[in-house]
């Protein structure tokens, strides 16, 4: 387990200890701790399902340890031929007077339901004082980060425009008058060390909004996954910035995708399905980050860049915190839900 606390979390050996809080100690989060139980049970194929309530409340190395070990120790023989073999073999098949109850799943009360659109009313506008935080935005190459820019300092922001490298997003010939930092990779390291920067030269950090650009590769283009890697790493490591007391009046973490204005759901535009592991990030700080506000938001393409940015004020401003993910589109306003089927 070592070994792969070390391969995930670049922790060498040597370090780590099995009395190490996972969390307070080693920064591991609730995503990174899900990877590294996966590779536990790829290399140990014999250890059974594990629940995810139990592990949640463990906060030590040990913990988990110990609880595989009872676990493993524990497991019916036919969970272990189904973890490690994946299927039984022709003597041990069940016969047909068996397979009901093997069949027979309980669903814990837990319903299939389909996802669809619901429109939702223009938010309301919640007024708060930036105090003069920082706010990030990560450029997205177009008009839309100086529009956004100018409304935020309008609001009191201290704006701070995050470069990606060129081989990303183009230079951008909107930029005048704000502050700008250029990055010329999107390594850890690299953003680290421009969060430093920004946290010394500005002030404290208190926003962050990752606009991304128009579609700039295929399908499945390496660029979108890279810029969805970035998101994920810039959360990483603004954790300890927006989650302590004092960084903003409300602190915030937003995202902007340019999918369809319904989130893919109407296939009115071509775009990138990789861009869609925004939303996933965002829902998921929305429940670990109890003090700060996050909202994901996908905009049509076509979108001018003037309305992009008041679409973005305006949900950073939203009252209601139970939202994570709003849409701009053809529709109007929506979020998603999940109706029972046949539902409109």
């Amino acid at each position: 387990m070592l070994h792969i606390i070390d391969e995930k979390t670049g922790y060498p050996v040597e370090m780590l200890e099995l009395s190490m809080d996972m969390e307070a100690d080693l920064g591991i989060d609730s995503i990174k701790r899900v990877e590294i139980l996966g590779a536990m049970r790829d290399t140990f194929p014999h250890l059974p399902q594990f629940k995810p309530e139990e592990l949640a409340e463990m906060r030590t190395l040990q913990q988990i340890v110990d609880y595989m070990q009872e676990a493993s120790q524990q497991a019916s023989p036919f969970d272990v031929a189904s973890s490690s073999e994946g299927s039984l073999s022709a003597a041990e098949a069940p016969t047909s007077d068996e397979l009901p109850a093997l069949l027979e799943i309980d669903t814990r009360g837990i319903e299939r339901r389909v996802v669809q659109l619901r429109r939702l009313p223009m938010p309301d506008f919640l007024e708060f004082s930036a105090s003069g935080a920082v706010c990030i935005v990560t450029d997205d190459g177009t008009a839309a980060t100086t529009a956004l820019s100018k409304a935020l300092a309008a609001a009191n922001w201290q704006v701070v425009i995050l470069s990606l490298p060129h081989s990303l997003i183009p230079a951008n010939l909107h930029l005048n008058g704000v502050a700008r930092l250029q990055l010329e990779d999107v390594s850890e390291e690299k953003l680290q060390t421009v969060l430093t920067e920004i946290r010394n030269r500005y002030g404290a950090i208190g926003a962050f909004i990752h606009l991304t650009p128009p579609r700039v590769g295929s399908l499945f283009g390496t660029a979108e996954y890279v810029l969805v890697k970035f998101a994920f790493l810039m959360a990483k490591h603004l954790k300890p910035h927006l989650t302590q007391r004092g960084s903003a009046a409300r602190p915030c973490f937003m995202t902007l995708t340019r999918l369809d204005g319904a989130f893919g759901t109407l296939v009115e535009a071509d775009y990138s399905v990789i861009m869609g592991g925004l939303f996933g990030l965002v829902k998921t700080l929305s429940l670990e980050w109890d003090n700060v506000f996050c909202r994901s938001v996908d905009v049509h393409p076509h979108t001018p860049d003037e309305q992009v940015a008041a679409y973005v004020l305006a949900e950073m401003h939203d009252p209601n915190r139970l939202l994570t993910e709003v849409a701009y589109g053809t529709p109007g306003r929506t979020t998603l839900i999940a109706a029972t089927h046949g539902a409109q």
